[in-house]
């Protein structure tokens, strides 16, 4: 299985390609169905920037729930702080630490990974199940990506789905490189599935920014399949170095396989793998 590790290794290696003394704008085939090293960047972008947004809901929405926090913190880690009085129209300052330095814990959404850092929320409830929410994440990291960043949320629980929507701004840093979210999205969370139901903004590589849209949503499952990449939806990519292109994911992609259309053209199989 192509784990982050070997993900961030794949896009380590494009990445340096793409910063060379030519950068990545080579001449584009509107005729051709494959991919130029650009297009190649953006998507590995995208699914940065679905790593983001899958951490930070995952996160983030145990900072609406201290309840739901706390059934899953053991041997205080995370440490919970903060909490609601009784009834509505409360404000609230809760935190979630997973302690640094190399100190932490594996939160139920990331089994098997150590996340250490921290992510606080500055909650204004309407009601006992929804509201508004502030988010900050700070040095938030599970596995080898670290992420920092804000989020100005309206949240509901219903039936244990959890949705967040609203506007995020997150940085991710993979390898010493910087990829950056920037848009809308609204996202639902129920274990284990989170899903990106719509996101509409930007996505950013060290070597270019591309627009980036959720056609059909996007479902990940880091306890199913071991990676924060989709294995349903679609996602759509445009910019002035590419041509659209659409990325559809099915259940081989968590292991890097995914099809991709270009230009219109139809889709065909790409391995991330083999780039």
């Amino acid at each position: 299985m192509t784990g982050i590790k070997g993900l961030n290794l794949l896009i380590g290696s494009s990445l340096t390609l793409c910063l060379g003394i030519f950068g990545c704008n080579t001449a584009i085939n509107n005729n051709s169905d494959n991919l130029t090293p650009t297009e190649q960047m953006a998507i590995e972008s995208a699914l940065k920037s679905v790593e983001s947004i899958n951490t930070a809901a995952n996160t983030g929405q145990n900072l609406t729930d201290t309840s739901t926090a706390k059934a899953i913190s053991t041997n205080s880690c995370p440490a919970i702080s903060g909490g609601f009085g009784v009834g509505a129209g409360l404000t609230a300052q809760i935190g979630i630490d997973f302690g640094t330095n190399g100190a932490g814990c594996d939160p139920l959404w990331y089994p098997g990974t150590t996340c250490s850092g921290s992510a606080s929320a500055e909650i204004n409830a309407s009601g006992l199940t929804n509201g508004g929410a502030n988010f900050s994440f700070n040095k938030l990291t599970c596995g080898e990506d670290e992420l920092n960043g804000s989020a100005n949320l309206a949240y509901g629980l219903e039936n244990l789905l959890i949705t967040l929507e609203g506007d995020w701004d997150l940085d991710l840093t993979s390898n010493g490189a910087a990829w950056g979210t920037d848009g809308t999205s609204k996202c639902t969370y129920q274990y284990p599935v989170t899903t990106v139901v719509t996101y509409d903004g930007t996505t950013s590589s060290p070597d270019g920014s591309w627009n980036l849209k959720v056609d059909e949503q996007l479902l990940v499952s880091i306890p199913d399949y071991g990676v924060a990449i989709p294995y349903s939806g679609i996602l759509t990519l445009s910019g002035t170095d590419i041509r659209t292109v659409s990325v559809k994911f099915n259940t081989s992609s968590p292991e890097g396989v995914f099809e991709v259309s270009v230009g219109g053209l139809p889709y065909k199989t790409y391995d991330i793998n083999d780039w």
